[in-house]
């Protein structure tokens, strides 16, 4: 099969589909990099290669319709593999949103918080303001479940009183209290699923506004 990877793909995702058999060029490769969505597909067409991307501009039928556009496919591989890969794509799919969802007068941009420490590292996926700009710390999960220890190490940390996980759960609110090496941490969890998304900002003002 004749493909073209994306930028968001590395190199390790066209060895291993050359490693398949399958005829790989890359964005990087062909210096692509800086091509609008409508460019690139216009070279794949030319090249009739398939490609392949993170992006999820690419699904949107609204931009890329299926009768002009033909020749998406979705893969999805079963097992533990596949969870990994939900992982990646959950993540993609949260920060191109917050891309949209800032003011169109400044550049987009995305934060996120680490702390490098020899026994105790953490990392959380992203952060965010209120509108009274106040620190939001965001994490994202493919499923229903997963560990929060980085989130509640910043909250410990930064005295934050909320923090945001985007899972495949039901929406909820509630208090949370975890213990950490430091001590217990009290805070209140906005959990929600990933298509909600665009809900955020107004949900982060009712929270705010809210009595506790």
């Amino acid at each position: 099969m004749r493909l073209k990877l994306d930028e968001n793909l590395g190199q390790r995702g066209a060895d291993l589909l050359r490693a398949a058999g399958h005829d790989v060029a890359t964005v990087a490769d062909q210096k692509l990099c800086s091509s609008s969505d409508r460019e690139l597909v216009a070279v794949c067409q030319r090249e009739q290669r398939g490609l392949v991307t993170l992006d999820l501009d690419f699904a949107n039928p609204l931009l890329f319709p299926p009768h002009r556009y033909a020749g998406m496919t979705e893969i999805d591989r079963p097992g533990e593999l596949n969870l990994v890969n939900n992982g990646t794509l959950a993540e993609q799919f949260i920060g191109q949103h917050f891309h949209r969802l800032q003011p169109p007068h400044r550049a987009p941009e995305l934060h996120y918080w680490a702390r490098e420490a020899r026994s105790s590292s953490a990392a959380v996926d992203f952060v965010i303001s209120d509108d009274s700009r106040r620190v939001v710390p965001v994490e994202v999960k493919a499923g229903s479940t997963g560990s929060l220890r980085s989130l509640q190490i910043m909250v410990l940390e930064k005295s934050l009183p909320r923090a945001v996980k985007f899972c495949s759960s039901p929406p909820s609110v509630f208090k949370e209290t975890r213990g950490t090496v430091k001590g217990p941490v009290e805070f209140e969890l906005i959990s929600l699923p990933h298509y909600l998304v665009q809900q955020l900002p107004r949900l982060l003002s009712v929270s705010r506004e809210r009595p506790r």
